[in-house]
């Protein structure tokens, strides 16, 4: 399988020839050309129209926010969230690989300890990937979430679902995969304070829980982090609300239109934050990475982006991808050509002004 993969990648991504490839992988021509047929065959490759649009508002918004990249699909119609998710997804697995790859390359011995939020974005890019072991990847859910009984509306792909597809996807190694399970907000006090209270109490008794510890504390070897740029109360339709925002979670403890009165802008891995990108303890509704720690919260992957590792965020809500910038939560921003170019303009005004 490793064997189809390499071949693939050096005729599809690096042009060479069978006969280069034969060369490399000690084989014949005839051989070369089974190992790519077979590739294609078993789905190591996959053929699709290349997400991504080069524009220049990519490499000034990389430029002024000191990011690592700036990935740009094109448009879709409002109506189209599901085209959206695909593209997103597509140039998320692209990224990945090229992750993937340079790790490979500079340290194939060492970990390379990756998570992901849940969702259809998230689900599109683990398809996308080629089924292949992965020896030294290790795969995590940033959030631990108690879920429950899902409205039966909620077309919404769980985190674990997608981070045990990865693993499974990447040969099914054992220990290889970091996750718990957790019970559901409290549903008998109404939204507001005693049901904040409520939370705060449940999630420091799930912290003291010796199995969720050691999975939090997993956390904090993390290397690559990839999530949706959440918003916040958006005005959409109950479809795209079920799959792109906390709502569903939150209900039972505070209204969005209360968070939304404290200022909350967006969400990344389900911790919230402000128009500065800054957190709020009172936002603290999950066990997330960092949990008790002096970087919980979107301070987690400040410190990550401080200490040069990888986090992708992936979004449109222009309030909350700003705010994730000014706050740089993230150092590499998948997002559509819409976006881009409403955050190089803003740049370029600030510039006049």
């Amino acid at each position: 399988r490793e064997q189809m993969v390499e071949a693939a990648h050096f005729y599809y991504i690096e042009n060479q020839n069978q006969k280069s490839i034969a060369d490399q992988l000690r084989l014949t021509i005839g051989q070369a050309s089974t190992v790519l047929q077979l590739a294609k065959s078993h789905k190591a490759v996959r053929f699709v129209v290349h997400p991504v649009v080069e524009t220049e508002h990519a490499r000034h918004i990389e430029h002024k926010f000191n990011l690592n990249r700036v990935i740009v699909v094109r448009d879709v119609a409002d109506d189209q969230s599901n085209v959206l998710s695909r593209l997103w997804g597509d140039a998320a697995a692209n990224y990945f690989m090229e992750l993937w790859q340079e790790h490979q390359q500079r340290s194939p011995n060492r970990e390379l300890h990756v998570a992901l939020t849940g969702g259809q974005v998230f689900l599109e890019m683990v398809t996308a990937l080629p089924d292949v072991r992965r020896d030294n990847l290790f795969v995590h859910v940033p959030a631990l979430i108690g879920h429950g009984r899902l409205p039966q509306q909620s077309t919404h792909v769980n985190a674990l679902a997608v981070a045990s597809m990865l693993w499974a996807r990447s040969g099914r190694l054992p220990g290889h995969i970091e996750y718990a399970t957790v019970s559901p907000h409290p549903t008998n006090v109404q939204p507001g304070p005693e049901a904040r209270k409520a939370v705060k109490q449940e999630l420091e008794k799930l912290a003291a829980n010796r199995a969720i510890r050691e999975v939090l504390n997993a956390m904090n070897k993390l290397d690559v982090v990839f999530s949706r740029i959440g918003r916040i109360n958006p005005d959409v339709s109950e479809d795209v609300r079920q799959r792109q925002t906390m709502d569903t979670y939150l209900k039972s403890v505070v209204t969005t239109k209360e968070l939304q009165k404290e200022g909350a802008v967006g969400a990344f891995a389900y911790s919230l934050y402000d128009e500065n990108g800054n957190d709020d303890e009172r936002w603290r509704f999950f066990l997330t990475a960092g949990h008790g720690t002096p970087h919980s919260g979107v301070g987690f992957y400040q410190e990550m982006v401080l200490r040069a590792k990888t986090v992708v965020g992936i979004g449109n809500s222009l309030p909350a991808v700003r705010a994730g910038l000014r706050g740089k939560i993230f150092n590499v921003l998948i997002t559509d050509q819409t976006t881009a170019r409403a955050i190089a303009e803003d740049l370029r005004t600030n510039l006049r002004n």
